[in-house]
């Protein structure tokens, strides 16, 4: 990984979950990998904070999520 990147965004619909709507333990493993190596993750959505919330908890990210429709 470049030493370069600090921070991962990520949305949730098609990038962290899939067709089940749930995160994947390759998804959980992958964000776990990056968080170790310094990289800070965040998620960005155009989902409800309360609909989010669940994925921000199954990544565990650092940074907060940013959902871009709050109720």
């Amino acid at each position: 990984m470049n030493a370069d990147i600090r921070l991962v965004v990520l949305d949730i619909d098609g990038t962290i979950s899939g067709h089940a709507n749930e995160v994947s333990d390759e998804v959980k493993a992958a964000v776990k990998e990056v968080q170790a190596k310094g990289v800070k993750v965040a998620i960005a959505t155009g989902r409800m904070y309360r609909s989010a919330l669940r994925f921000h908890r199954a990544i565990a990210p650092i940074c907060p999520s940013f959902p871009t429709k709050v109720p």
